[in-house]
């Protein structure tokens, strides 16, 4: 999921290639998205997940086939930023190379993940839901609900923990922490104060496309 750099960078580099590829002019499009709930976050979230999806598509045999059914459903949901983004797929698409295996890998284990289920996910709904989903799938020893629930720094800082580690560690990673109080989340970002054995810290939240993940701990 987007760090805000690249959400930022996503919105500038939409707008500048639909502005000469597109069908609907610049200020058309600008019209379209002030009127509609889509945030800097949303676009960013759409235009990471089409690229990855073209990318894999292209990449991986059954991929297409295994993802159909609610990349059908997700893209009629988002169809106003996919509009206002094809433009730039469509130039990835045509210049794009093969990935490198490794990270991208993953990204494309993600996004099969991610469209076996519809969404947006009633398990993220929440930056507590989310916490407790977290926390319930470390102590289990469920890797992939584990990084499911991270984005940003969280996810580059402990993909490879959770993807490596014995489940032991996994476990004690995940005890010992409070549930989250429950509370208002404004906007698109929150952060909550928790206290682990005796230690502050905090937790960052970002929400896209109607969920909420970790972004840094």
């Amino acid at each position: 999921m987007p760090t805000p750099r690249a959400t930022a960078l996503a919105f500038s580099l939409v707008l500048s290639v639909a502005s000469v590829h597109a069908a609907d002019s610049p200020e058309d499009l600008v019209r379209l998205l002030q009127s509609s709930d889509l945030t800097r976050g949303d676009l960013g979230e759409i235009m990471e997940i089409g690229a990855a999806m073209e990318i894999c598509a292209s990449t991986r045999p059954e991929f297409e086939r295994a993802t159909a059914k609610y990349y059908a459903t997700w893209k009629q949901t988002n169809q106003l930023g996919l509009r206002v983004i094809q433009p730039t797929l469509d130039a990835m698409k045509s210049s794009a190379r093969k990935p490198a295996t490794g990270d991208f890998s993953r990204k494309c284990d993600q996004m099969e993940r991610y469209f076996s289920r519809s969404h947006p996910d009633p398990n993220l709904a929440t930056p507590e839901l989310v916490w407790e989903r977290y926390l319930d799938a470390l102590r289990s020893g469920d890797r992939e609900a584990a990084l499911d629930c991270l984005t940003g720094p969280a996810l580059s800082n402990l993909g490879d923990v959770i993807e490596s580690q014995p489940k032991e560690l996994l476990h004690r990673l995940g005890s010992d922490f409070p549930p989250l109080k429950a509370a208002p989340a404004s906007g698109d970002r929150t952060t909550r104060n928790i206290t682990r054995k005796g230690q502050a810290g905090q937790i960052s939240f970002v929400r896209a496309l109607g969920e909420w993940r970790i972004e840094s701990l």
